[in-house]
């Protein structure tokens, strides 16, 4: 983990050198828990504190422990990934554990539910490639960062 770490940091510091800020860094990929802690560690060791956003409402044991520390958390919105009731779940336990919601959908389908994204207070809404809306109901998206 400490090499991982470092080869971060040593990224990390040159990406900060070339202007490059700031840097949003996810997690998500492994599939088990033990790496995804292992994910969090290494962005946790590499990060300078406030600045890393690793968005994992499932380990709040890891919270709690003081592991990681998470603000926010996004979820991958789409056809064959999370449809509405799994990302409706997911999004109203991270919610619950305090993280405020970033809201990855609608890339490669339209899955219609911008309503369900603005009744949870989503902060922002990325990767809205196929997003359909009535013009209408764009007013009540005033808060999103799209």
């Amino acid at each position: 983990m400490a090499e991982l770490s470092a080869l971060l940091r040593t990224q990390l510091d040159r990406m900060l050198r070339c202007g490059t800020t700031p840097i949003d860094t996810k997690s998500g990929y492994g599939l088990d828990t033990d790496t995804e802690l292992k994910v969090l560690r290494v962005l946790h060791a590499a990060s300078t504190g406030d600045d890393a956003y690793p968005p994992i409402p499932a380990l709040v044991q890891a919270k709690e422990d003081g592991i990681i520390s998470p603000e926010f958390m996004d979820v991958f919105h789409e056809k064959g990934v999370f449809e509405h009731i799994g990302t409706h779940r997911v999004l109203e336990a991270g919610k619950k554990d305090g993280l405020k919601i970033y809201f990855h959908r609608d890339e490669m389908y339209p899955m219609q539910y911008a309503t369900m994204a603005a009744d949870l207070g989503t902060r922002a809404i990325s990767h809205c490639k196929m997003l359909t809306l009535p013009i209408s109901f764009l007013s009540t998206l005033s808060h999103l960062h799209m």
